[in-house]
């Protein structure tokens, strides 16, 4: 099965070999979605989350054309996993959403007990912006205040500390 994953993923330019690869790996995405609890409030029902789940591996399949991977579907499904984290995380930090706080003690897979991890280890100011942002609702004028920056300085710092410490 890996090999033929492995031909799909390298012969993928051709539309319907990548459509293809997109419907083998279905399954796949459906776990990826429970593992990250279909985004447990980023979108308002598991279809949605599914659907953005399926553009964003359709997209890595696009980008990832060509190349000859011997395990061209975990490593798909692994890539998928971090970019639906960072959706996930760039979805929360533009809303202001309450974080449930029996996430932070346990390893669920939940991007909300990811970032309270990296938090915990990094006490940095950007660090604690990101989760004032993310899990208190700070508004990036106050967050901007913290970091004697600007909003919009702000914002690009915050999220870029998180795609850093939040990358798979």
């Amino acid at each position: 099965r890996a090999g033929v994953l492995r031909a799909l993923l390298h012969d993928a330019a051709d539309p319907v070999l990548a459509r293809t690869l997109l419907q083998t790996l279905l399954p796949g995405t459906t776990t990826v979605c429970r593992q990250l609890h279909f985004g447990r409030g980023a979108v308002d029902d598991p279809s949605e989350a599914l659907a953005t789940a399926w553009a964003l591996l359709h997209d890595l399949i696009r980008d990832w054309a060509g190349q000859d991977r011997p395990y061209a579907g975990p490593d798909l499904l692994s890539a998928l996993r971090g970019r639906l984290r960072r959706y996930i995380i760039t979805w929360r930090l533009g809303e202001t959403l309450a974080l449930d706080d029996s996430l932070a003690d346990e390893d669920t897979g939940d991007p909300w007990s990811s970032l309270a991890r990296e938090v915990a280890t990094d006490n940095s100011p950007l660090a604690r912006a990101a989760w004032a942002r993310a899990s208190e609702g700070v508004s990036w004028e106050d967050v901007a205040q913290r970091l004697g920056a600007s909003p919009a300085d702000a914002e690009e710092q915050v999220r870029a500390w998180i795609s850093t410490h939040l990358a798979a």
